[in-house]
């Protein structure tokens, strides 16, 4: 009897500490899975393997630029890809590029003006503009003028206005007269100094044509011997002349050839008297 009591008695004791102890081997077993869970998500992550996307060429007529394509896969982003479109037959943003090249190329093929040109090479009147001019002339005039000799000296302006100076002398006319009593020779010759205004054209680089008025004193003198025994007499009259100057500059040289022409006028005493010349001259 004794010993049925023992063993009730010790029942109860029994099945609290065999339930205590599978509680503790249950909180043990999970703690052990929550520790290898852990370890396995620190040391073998799940990387998710990347998927190549394809993007298909599509031509569109209102785009204007390329549209980047953005791909999510399994958490992670592609690299974003611009969308191909055609060169040719669209009015896409590649279209606009190569016409916008285009354009930027015709402009840098076109010719540019330098700010620091000098207003003389654009006018192309380098060998008029502010020069200071020396010239023998050396010509011929009608009306007993004949064979003459002289020189100019002027300047011309920014504007290009020419303002000069001039002297020519003419070698004239000789007559002889033979009579039964006497030998008579008479002889003529012209000299004059003048003012001139001009305007200078140029072309090019080196060719030069001056339009100009003058003005002066014309001086007549006459000379008459008779049987040796001689006597002279000298007149003079205001006189005008238009004329024109045409030159040609050598390259590199400040020296020019070229010819002048004009037409003078006197207001008495004498007839108008066309004359041509030669020239050559300095230019600095």
């Amino acid at each position: 009897m004794k010993t049925h009591r023992i063993v009730i008695l010790s029942l109860p004791v029994l099945l609290a500490s065999s339930t205590a102890l599978a509680q503790e081997q249950g909180a043990a077993g999970g703690d052990s899975a929550a520790q290898g869970g852990d370890k396995m998500g620190t040391s073998a992550p799940c990387v998710p393997k990347k998927k190549t996307t394809t993007t298909k060429k599509t031509t569109t007529t209102k785009s204007t630029a390329a549209t980047p394509s953005t791909t999510t896969t399994s958490g992670e982003m592609t690299t974003p890809q611009a969308t191909p479109t055609p060169s040719k037959g669209t009015k896409s943003g590649a279209a606009g590029t190569s016409e916008a090249v285009g354009t930027t190329s015709t402009t840098a093929a076109m010719q540019k003006v330098d700010v620091g040109t000098s207003k003389k090479d654009v006018l192309g009147r380098n060998e008029v503009k502010d020069k200071l001019s020396f010239e023998p002339l050396f010509g011929y005039g009608t009306n007993q003028f004949n064979a003459g000799i002289g020189g100019r000296v002027g300047y011309t302006f920014d504007v290009p206005v020419y303002v000069g100076g001039t002297f020519m002398w003419y070698w004239g006319d000789t007559d002889h007269t033979v009579t039964n009593n006497a030998i008579i020779e008479t002889k003529k010759n012209f000299y004059y100094p003048g003012v001139e205004v001009g305007y200078d054209f140029g072309f090019g680089q080196n060719f030069l044509v001056r339009p100009y008025g003058g003005a002066g004193i014309l001086l007549f003198r006459e000379r008459n011997s008779v049987n040796g025994i001689s006597a002279s007499n000298t007149d003079s009259s205001f006189m005008i002349y238009p004329g024109v100057t045409a030159r040609y500059n050598l390259s590199n040289l400040p020296v020019y050839v070229g010819a002048d022409t004009r037409l003078l006028i006197p207001f008495e005493n004498k007839g108008a008297s066309y004359q041509l010349f030669a020239v050559a001259g300095v230019s600095m």
